[in-house]
């Protein structure tokens, strides 16, 4: 029996399906600039560089998204602008200026952005919207990476099973021609054996430790993909600090976890009903 150290990394995932409610955001307010070139200034241009600044209010609301989210506004964008009215719910002119050198027309206005529309695009035109998932299955996830600290394995108990089988046979014969006597002994022998068996080894018994970094990079990594994928994960924290529940990072520490890494299930039961409580 032998012990060995090895700094292998296991991720645990432990999906609690809470359905927290998404927070709709407000309307933002932002100014934004438009302009258009023209050889000929007339109403045209002033509505294509009022377009224009309309769009610039999109991007810029579109900016302070995270990472993941600006990914799916780019892929979108042509859709969202092709109905740009559903996105820019009010827009005012504050300033117009006319570059005679340059013939460029500027618009400057202030816009209303509504954010909740272009989340709501954002799954009408993703895997999770394709899948008929709609708002009512936002959900929250807790994730654990655990390393490993030692292995203990064990030899193969190995059994062996033999049979075998041997026999003897003698034959004499004796014959007398009057003069003389022959004696003849023949003798012949055999054996047969035959052998088999089978090996077993123990499970090898490790001990794994919960890493709060490594989770909390897993969970980002996971966030990403779900959120590429049209879906809206909330940080299971947010309840934490409503409800008084206990930090991912507080469980890991006290040693809370069950004995495999999995949540102690009055833990889940008590996310789940906040989330109920919230939502």
């Amino acid at each position: 029996m032998t012990t060995l150290f090895k700094p292998k990394i296991l991720f645990v995932l432990i999906a609690v399906c809470l359905s927290f409610p998404v927070q709709a955001q407000d309307v933002v307010r932002v100014t934004a600039i438009g302009s258009k070139i023209y050889a000929q200034l007339s109403p045209y241009i002033r509505q294509s560089a009022l377009e224009d600044a309309r769009r610039q209010a999109v991007r810029k609301v579109a900016g302070t998204f995270p990472d993941a989210k600006k990914r799916n506004f780019k892929r979108l964008e042509d859709k969202i602008f092709q109905q740009i009215d559903d996105f820019v719910i009010e827009s005012a002119v504050q300033e117009t200026r006319t570059d005679a050198q340059t013939q460029t027309y500027t618009v400057v206005i202030s816009a209303q952005v509504d954010v909740g529309a272009l989340d709501a695009f954002f799954i009408e035109n993703s895997v999770a919207g394709n899948q008929d998932t709609g708002v009512g299955s936002d959900f929250g996830a807790l994730f654990v990476a655990r390393t490993e600290q030692s292995r203990k394995s064990f030899q193969t108990k190995t059994t062996t099973v033999a049979k075998s089988k041997g026999a003897d046979s003698r034959t004499e014969n004796t014959d007398s021609n009057g003069v003389t006597a022959i004696d003849s002994v023949e003798t012949s022998s055999f054996k047969m054996t035959q052998a088999g068996g089978s090996a077993e080894r123990k499970r090898d018994q490790v001990l794994y430790e919960a890493n709060s970094e490594l989770s909390e990079n897993l969970a980002s990594a996971v966030e990403e993909q779900l959120v590429n994928a049209g879906f809206e994960p909330m940080d299971a924290e947010d309840l934490a600090d409503e409800f008084g529940l206990p930090y991912l990072e507080d469980i890991i520490n006290q040693g809370l976890l069950r004995k495999n890494g999995s949540f102690p299930k009055k833990f889940i039961k008590s996310y789940k009903d906040a989330a109920r409580r919230a939502g």
